[in-house]
This record gives structure tokens, sequence and C-alpha cells, in this order.
């Protein structure tokens, strides 16, 4: 009897840690689902209405190669990316600044690379994971040129090595 009754304390106590288990999966599934929301993206700020006709692109000539952090197991792994910047030009006082934003291709993969280079393959991989990649080097650029004209960025080819 004693020994049924360890069995069935056990069973209990592992049922318990498999719930608190699930639930937490749950909790952090519907965190990353919902990360996406404009409460949680605060540190981009809003362009508004965007008239494209009204904008230019500026696009970094060469394509980047930039180191990621490794994976659990130590393999490392890097990142080859052509990118383009949309800049809304509809403000002819900015005229100024863009002209800044179209010479200064060293100070744009530099911002790239600030933010790439903090991150793993997975973090990079796949559509949620780029979306939210190209929302954090956005801020970026908008934080280095203290301007919110910045409101795109095209990543036009991608290889994960």
């Amino acid at each position: 009897m004693e020994k049924n009754k360890k069995f069935m304390v056990l069973i209990i106590i592992l049922l318990v840690v498999l719930l608190a288990i699930v639930v937490g999966v749950s909790v952090m599934a519907y965190k990353m689902v919902n990360s996406n929301t404009p409460e949680s993206q605060a540190t981009i700020e809003n362009v508004g209405e965007v008239d494209i006709m009204k904008s230019i692109t500026v696009k970094v000539e060469n394509p980047m190669t930039i180191n990621l952090l490794p994976d659990m197991d130590g393999t490392p792994h890097a990142i080859n990316l052509r990118v383009t910047i949309a800049v809304d030009a509809a403000n002819k006082a900015d005229a100024e600044l863009i002209a800044l934003i179209q010479g200064s291709e060293a100070i744009i993969k530099d911002a790239i690379n600030y933010v790439v280079c903090d991150k793993t393959k997975d973090q990079v991989s796949g559509r949620a994971a780029q979306d939210l990649l190209k929302e954090e080097i956005i801020s970026m650029l908008q934080d280095v040129f203290r301007t919110n004209i910045i409101y795109d960025i095209y990543i036009e080819d991608i290889y994960y090595m």
C-alpha cells in the first residue's frame, strides 16, 4: 500500500510539472504571436501615410556579409544580404537630410551590421523573423539619422551560410 501512495504522489507531481510546462509554452507562444502589435513597436516612429510616388530608394550597392552569433552547439553562421532603404521625400524641407542619407552607405551598413550581428541564424530565418529584423533596422536607421522619413527597408537578396 505504501508503495502505491508513493507512486501516486510521483504521478501527480509529474502531471503538475507537465501542466506547468504546457502553460509556460502557451504563454510564450502567445507573447511571440502578439509581439508584432503596434504597442510593442513603439520605438518605430509612425510616418503616417506615405505617398509612394514621392518616395525615393537608397540602394546599398554592395552585398553585405555579416557574421551571426553561433548556434547553441557552436556552429558559426553568416548572412549575405543586399538592401534598399525607402525614404519619404514628400517634404522638400528634407532635401538636405535625404542627400545625407544617400551619401552615407558606410553609416547605413554599419547600422545594419550592428543590428544583424547580434542575431542567430534562427532569429533571421523565416518571414516573421525577417519582418522583425527589418523593423529593428528601420528603428536603428531612424535613430542614427534622427528622423522618421526612413520608413521601410527591402531585403532583395538573402543567403545564409
